[in-house]
């Protein structure tokens, strides 16, 4: 896991450099929550150092902190990698900060230099927190005469993450019920103030108590969310007065009833709560009438008492009013006439006579008659007179009531008092009593039959409330849903109904108006939409009034398998560190299926013709691992597929392709080209000027980056600090001039060192022969010129001498036995070294050679006869190795020749024929040394190294390391690399 955040941070962090006079500035971008050590970066290479120190200085650098922010960094002091040293919480190092910039300042010094170094660490934000409210719940009470847009704030969210989506984005509101929205504001530091609209009225009496739930989410991948539940009461206000049971009262009473006496109990509801639905009752008559002084009613329960006697009230009914009163502010009220009629008592009873408004012996009366609607006229007398010939008729059910006819004191209409309901009786007995005003009054009663005629006054009733219903979803249409049933308890027309789907969603479903089947009209995706909720409706049959009912519908939308899993990335790139153990975890692949169930659960699998990859996934969680141990320098990038596949039937799947990097580490140790085991020594003319190259130690590492990187020291020798080695390129030089004390044979053991954070090495052994170069002195006054002569032979000496062994090696390179079949054998023609090679500097390098010389090679050759020229130059065609051969006779190139294609077209080297070439060019050094040919010839080290120095992953081992030996020395000076650019035609440069 530690190797994966290291990964995370190379990806992540990018680095900027800004140099200055005084100091230098480097910039690193990181993650947050990082396992530690997080590698950021070397600052040393970041601030490029090496480019403002001397070699030795940089080499000699060591790096500490000058500032620091707390203990979360440490850095290597001997590389300056800058790690972290803990893990790293945004929130708690830049709470709430949009920006989170630690400030670092790193000294980097050797000696007496010293450079500032400062460097700026981002840390990014994660998506590590949610939203938070302070409380989980809050109540909020709204009046019930709140008008609409009317706001209400409340508590908003806090996100401790500051990240452009990781913060809180956006509000939700649950459920949408269309009563409630909400509003937004922002504030001038940014925050959202999040406030509950009403959108629609609210009525305490319908719906006293809504709970909604306030979402707050952020925009991070994934998304975190937290809620708030909002519980909103409707408070009330006085806005019912209040409902007698009753419109009138009319009740009788007989002149001798007893004192006290409770003779009616009145009642009334408010629909309001509290003070606002609490009724007091009171009793009020008109100022001309004394009847109040007669009864009395308790202002809480309406029980109406008689509290007098009665006696003496004979005569016309009482009449009073009663008022009831809520407690509100203001109170509402509302009043009730009462009558009360005062009997005599007689001796005769009063006779009835009943006349019906319809034909035959019953009564008829539509439901729902207005109040006061007649049905019958009752005419009574008495044969009493006096006060006992007054007759007083009632009705023992207050469903009608009596009215007398204006011109007569003993005819009454017979009215309808109260709503009548047929489906609750169909028929009603009215009964009638008439009783005289006599002293023991005497009473008749008579009763009748009214018919209740049915009128529309029902709603149709659904059997079900609530249908919950499923289908799979599906592209076709005509799919039955179910079947709702209704009934109204009217009769014949206005009892049969018929079915109908609401207006929103009739282009969805179809209500047989009949049966109440109901099926689709549109196909159904479930992943478009899972569930639908509409309403039926049920009307009847009223001519005049059409009633209707709904009932709900929940249809569910069952799943198919019809969604191919996606991957959340149209590719993934993973990075993974060579050399791990197997089941090393690389990455995590995510796909998604909008299906459900087992048509939704995904399994994952590497393709069939990836199978030879060396990794492995979970089938689950699609988690990939290693199933080997990964070699960088084998195989450094592998690309295979991986199949996300859904449980369904048949099943889905989708492949997204993987590419996954190996990166290096430091396991491979410096392999030495040049010297290697069996070389000779390096001959040093004593007369070799000081700082001139001695030799080169050539090596590679096949590893990359700093691992792959070379420094070169001596570890052990015997020369007294006569040579000095360059660390970064192996050169090695004389330190000063050679004294005549100091020629003799020394041994160095150089060794190479890479620059991994554990650096691996390896040495080699240099043999170094100091000669005395001897000179004629004929005379004094030539003795700067024999000494000038002398110099030029020994360079002409040495740089011949590497000219053959540079030619060897090549031949072992390109393969003897192909040169010999192109080219005649010795005796048939003879080669020679062109006498004047010019350094291209825009080229790698130039390399002249000559082979294939015969055993009795002639010096004279070499300033006549015919002459053969042999060029190799890598201008403009280094990569592909072309070289050119030019007949100096002709003055025409041969076709060209790559030495790939001569390696490739020879395979089995002669090894006598290679001992001849090397003998050769061994004679033909001798023979130039021996000849009147006298101009220097000079070698710079820099030229040989552009030839097979490569590296990262490329073959770097060069064919001229491989077993040589030679008694000739690599030497030359910048005086004689001078001497050349002056006389550019007197000598040859390799």
């Amino acid at each position: 896991m530690a190797m994966c955040r290291y990964v995370t941070v190379i990806v992540l962090s990018t680095v900027f450099v800004f140099i200055r006079a005084a100091d230098i500035t480097i910039f690193y971008q990181i993650l947050e929550e990082q396992e530690p050590p997080l590698y950021l970066g070397n600052v040393a290479d970041a601030s490029k150092l090496a480019s403002i120190a001397t070699a030795d200085e940089f080499a000699n650098m060591r790096y500490s902190f000058l500032k620091t922010v707390g203990t979360y960094f440490t850095i290597n002091e001997n590389n300056g990698a800058l790690s972290t040293n803990s893990k790293l919480d945004r929130e708690t190092i830049c709470p709430f900060q949009k920006s989170c910039l630690l400030q670092l300042r790193i000294g980097a010094s050797s000696g007496t230099f010293f450079q500032p170094i400062n460097v700026n660490v981002t840390l990014k934000d994660i998506n590590d927190n949610k939203p938070e409210f302070s409380r989980s719940s809050i109540v909020l009470n709204i009046p019930e005469d709140a008008d609409i847009n009317t706001t209400y704030p409340v508590i908003g969210a806090v996100d401790k993450d500051m990240g452009d989506n990781n913060s809180l984005q956006t509000y939700e509101l649950l459920p949408d019920s269309g009563t409630f929205g909400l509003k937004f504001d922002h504030s001038l530091s940014g925050n959202i103030e999040v406030s509950i609209l009403l959108k629609q009225t609210v009525d305490r009496e319908v719906l006293s108590h809504y709970q909604v739930y306030l979402v707050a989410k952020d925009g991070g991948s994934p998304q975190r969310s937290s809620m708030l539940t909002i519980n909103v009461t409707v408070t009330d206000i006085n806005d019912n007065k209040p409902i007698f049971s009753r419109k009138q009262y009319d009740i009788t009473v007989p002149e001798d009833i007893s004192v006290p006496n409770k003779i009616l109990n009145i009642t009334a509801v408010d629909h309001d709560a509290g003070l606002n639905g609490d009724v007091e009752f009171t009793l009020i008559s008109s100022p001309s009438s004394d009847a109040q002084t007669f009864f009395a009613i308790d202002k809480s329960t309406g029980q109406l008492s008689v509290i007098e006697h009665l006696s003496h009230t004979k005569g016309a009914p009482l009449s009073l009013i009663v008022q009831a009163s809520d407690k509100g502010t203001p109170p509402k009220s509302s009043q009730v006439a009462l009558t009360i009629t005062v009997t005599d008592v007689n001796d005769n009873p009063p006779e009835i006579n009943i006349n019906l408004l319809s034909s035959g012996s019953t009564a008829r009366a539509n439901e729902n008659s207005p109040n006061g609607t007649v049905v019958a006229y009752i005419g009574v007398t008495d044969k009493d007179t006096g006060n006992n010939g007054i007759v007083s008729c009632s009705l023992r059910d207050n469903t009608f009531r009596l009215s007398k006819l204006s011109s007569s004191q003993t005819e009454y209409k017979v009215l309808v008092n109260k709503v009548l309901d047929r489906e609750k009786d169909i028929e009603l007995v009215v009964t009638v009593d008439c009783q005289d005003s006599g002293k023991e009054p005497l009473k008749t009663t008579s009763s009748f039959i009214v018919q209740i005629i049915d009128e529309n006054d029902n709603f149709p009733e659904f059997l079900k409330s609530f249908y919950n219903e499923s289908m799979v979803e599906s592209d076709h249409t005509g799919i039955f849903i179910a079947k709702v049933t209704a009934s109204d308890k009217d009769e014949e027309e206005n009892a049969q109904v018929r079915y109908y789907v609401e207006q929103g969603n009739a282009d969805k479903f179809y209500a047989d108006p009949s049966t109440g089947v109901i099926r689709t009209t549109v196909p159904f995706d479930r992943e478009m939409q899972d569930v639908y909720t509409f309403q039926v409706l049920a009307v009847d049959g009223g001519q005049t009034k059409a009633f209707t009912s709904t009932a709900t519908v929940e249809l569910h939308i069952l799943d198919e398998n019809d969604e191919t899993p996606r991957f959340n990335q149209t590719s993934y790139e993973f990075k993974i560190q060579e050399n791990l153990q197997s089941k090393t975890f690389v990455g995590t692949v995510y796909a998604t299926d909008n299906d459900i169930s087992d048509n939704g659960k995904i399994k994952y699998s590497i393709k069939s013709r990836n199978r030879a990859v060396p990794f492995h996934i979970d089938p689950s969680t699609g988690t990939i691992q290693t199933n080997g141990i990964l070699n960088r320098e084998y195989k450094n990038l592998y690309t295979f597929e991986v199949k996300a596949e859904d449980f369904g039937a048949p099943s889905l799947n989708s492949t997204v392709n993987i590419q996954v990097m190996v990166l290096d580490i430091n396991d491979n140790s410096p392999q030495i080209l040049y010297p290697v085991q069996g070389n000779g020594s390096i001959k040093v003319s004593h007369l070799t000027p000081a700082n001139s190259v001695v030799t080169k130690v050539e090596a590679f590492d096949p590893d990359n980056g700093p691992n792959g990187s070379l420094s070169f020291s001596i570890r052990s020798r015997n020369d007294n600090n006569l040579f000095f080695i360059e660390s970064n390129t192996g050169k090695i030089f004389l330190a000063h001039s050679i004294q005549s004390s100091e020629i003799k044979d020394y041994l160095l053991v150089v060794e190479v060192q890479d620059h991994g954070i554990t650096p691996r090495s390896n040495s080699t052994e240099i043999k170094i022969r100091i000669e005395l170069t001897k000179t004629s002195a004929s005379s004094e006054a030539s003795i700067g010129q024999n000494v000038l002569i002398v110099i030029t032979i020994v360079c002409v000496t040495i740089v011949l001498s590497l000219a053959i062994i540079v030619i060897i090696f090549l031949i072992r390179r390109v393969d003897n036995n192909k040169l010999m079949k192109d080219y005649p054998p010795p005796g048939k023609e003879e080669f020679q070294i062109s006498e004047t090679i010019h350094l291209n500097t825009n080229k790698k390098s130039i390399l002249t050679k000559e082979t294939n010389l015969p055993n009795g090679y002639n010096t004279n050759t070499l300033s006549g006869g015919d002459k053969k020229e042999v060029s190799f130059s890598l201008d403009d065609h280094r990569d592909s190795g072309i070289f050119m051969i030019a007949n100096s006779e002709s003055g025409s190139p041969k076709p060209q020749q790559s030495l790939k294609q001569i390696h490739e077209s020879s395979s089995d080297p002669n090894p006598h024929e290679e001992e001849h070439h090397r003998m050769s060019s061994i004679r033909l050094h001798q023979k130039l040394l021996n000849s009147s040919y006298n101009k220097p010839l000079l070698y710079h080290p820099d030229d040989r190294r552009q030839i097979w120095s490569k590296r990262h992953g490329e073959d770097t081992r060069s064919d001229l390391s491989e077993d040589v030996t030679s008694d000739s020395g690599r030497g030359g000076s910048e005086e004689d690399v001078h001497h050349h650019q002056m006389y550019p035609r007197s000598g040859i440069v390799i």
